[in-house]
């Protein structure tokens, strides 16, 4: 995982809808939803449905045991 921000994070929004567009559906599911982690402070949806989240800003919770 890369965090990043300024005019990185144009550039990693790119790289997902290019690779989101290489899934093959008819074999897997399609993404449920697409993020990017950034190092910025502000967190958004974008109008293509792309969230843009602050590393800081998220609350990240596992539940159940990890295998």
């Amino acid at each position: 995982m890369k965090v990043k921000g300024g005019r990185y994070i144009e550039y990693d929004l790119e790289n997902l809808l290019f690779f989101k567009d290489k899934i093959d559906t008819n074999r897997m599911k399609a993404p449920s939803f697409l993020m990017v982690l950034t190092g910025t402070e502000f967190s958004n949806l974008r109008n293509d449905g792309v969230y843009v989240v602050p590393l800081g800003g998220s609350k990240i919770e596992i539940k159940g045991e990890l295998k």
